[in-house]
């Protein structure tokens, strides 16, 4: 049986998702992403991924995410970031990263908080915020690398750690795969 590959949904089509696209295409992940700029959701900027132009009112309608979607929220403006977190965690996706500091993350979810959206516990545990592995990531290539290595050791059910000093086999899975799309 082909196992389908993993889908990454981009939110926000900025700079920095530029190089995320990029890297996550060249690792197999079908790309998605999403924005409300038509100057930014371009073919020539974003070669190979599917552009959806769609404002954060129209994610309901147009914008399915399933168990091997995974969500990286970069759109760099608040109330479209709240609008696609409160989306991505409505979904069953297994993965819902936040760029950017743990104290805007909390942010958003105060403003959803008094919209009335109150996230469970396991909607919470899906979220990655600040998302990508800690590898002292600077500029949009270096941030792009980070994320998708969290999200490669996530489906291998790695934890992403050094390998230095490290005895026994490799590629031994530290931990159940903990995102859909394993290999």
């Amino acid at each position: 049986m082909n196992t389908p590959p993993p889908e990454l949904v981009v939110f926000g089509a900025g700079h920095d998702a530029l190089p995320l696209a990029a890297h996550a295409g060249a690792l197999g992940y079908d790309v998605r992403v999403v924005d409300a700029r038509e100057g930014f959701l371009t073919r020539g900027r974003f070669p190979g991924a599917t552009l959806d132009l769609l404002s954060p009112d129209e994610f309901g309608a147009h914008l399915r995410l399933g168990p091997r979607s995974h969500v990286v929220i970069m759109n760099h403006h608040l109330d479209r970031d709240r609008e696609s977190l409160r989306h991505a965690l409505a979904s069953p996706a297994p993965y819902v990263g936040v760029l950017g500091p743990r104290s805007r993350f909390e942010r958003l979810l105060g403003a959803l908080h008094e919209e009335g959206f109150t996230p469970t516990p396991a909607q919470l545990a899906r979220v990655r915020s600040p998302v990508g592995l800690r590898v002292g990531a600077e500029t949009p290539d270096e941030v792009a690398l980070s994320i998708v290595a969290e999200l490669m050791a996530l489906r291998r059910g790695q934890s992403g750690g050094f390998l230095a000093g490290h005895e026994g086999r490799i590629h031994e899975r530290t931990a159940e795969p903990s995102v859909a799309g394993t290999d």
